[in-house]
């Protein structure tokens, strides 16, 4: 018995070292390190789940579909149906956001000022963003921990009145996000789920422009940008829920 609990002493600070490098890191170098891995990729696709709860309304919206980055500015999310059929597309091509509804033939053209992301999906064009705009801690609540997985809490910096939290749950494995959650100041939620993630996409460059005169039959709506203020930018709006099943356009 003597011989057990000496072995077990010897072997303790072996079983305390064997936990992973990656779980001593503070939140601020885990945060460095997925801008790091984002801003390295020219390219990233990964399909996508998004729920939106409401707290407002007591509604949850859950929608799936694939989404394309080009680095420094370009991206697309394509919302599929039930069938794998294309419901919804948001092109955004660096300067002008198309939001494509087959359902309503309609087209909204969003000018984006500078290009910023919004919080939800701001990590997927690295360089730097995330550890300029936010302030990263360790979750202040204790069920927000995930097995194999890397939980941060960021806060921005500024104060906004779209959201109040950031949560990032990080694959360590490769510095990826598997899930980001933003939460508002009356607990509504926007939160995507990413899986197979490709860090190496190559993108035809066509595939982040759209033409309105492609779709002649559609109606084409100018949605002017909100008014800027010190708390307030004008930012690429979050992708939404699809709403309803219809054919593709063709871009």
């Amino acid at each position: 018995m003597r011989a057990l609990l000496a072995l077990a002493i010897v072997l303790a600070p072996g079983i305390a070292a064997a936990q992973p490098a990656w779980a001593k890191l503070s939140a601020p170098e885990v945060l460095a390190k997925v801008d790091a891995t984002y801003a390295s990729a020219k390219g990233v696709s990964a399909s996508f789940t998004q729920t939106v709860v409401n707290t407002t309304f007591g509604t949850t919206t859950v929608s799936t579909g694939t989404v394309y980055v080009a680095r420094p500015d370009k991206m697309r999310w394509d919302y599929t149906t039930k069938k794998q059929s294309l419901d919804k597309s948001f092109i955004f091509d660096g300067t002008t956001l198309w939001v494509v509804e087959p359902a309503n033939r309609q087209v909204l053209k969003h000018t984006v000022v500078s290009g910023t992301m919004p919080a939800a999906i701001s990590f997927l064009t690295g360089g730097g963003g995330l550890t300029k705009e936010f302030t990263a801690k360790a979750p202040s609540a204790p069920n927000q921990h995930v097995p194999g997985a890397v939980v941060i809490e960021l806060s921005p910096k500024q104060p906004t009145a779209q959201y109040t939290r950031l949560l990032l749950v990080i694959d360590p494995t490769a510095w990826t996000v598997a899930r980001s959650i933003v939460t508002d100041a009356n607990g509504a939620s926007n939160t995507f789920e990413f899986a197979g993630v490709n860090l190496k996409a190559k993108h035809n460059a066509s595939i982040f422009q759209f033409n309105p005169q492609r779709v002649p039959t559609y109606k084409v709506v100018t949605v002017a940008p909100p008014a800027a203020s010190p708390t307030t930018s004008k930012k690429l709006p979050a992708p939404a829920p699809a709403k309803s099943p219809a054919p593709a356009p063709k871009n």
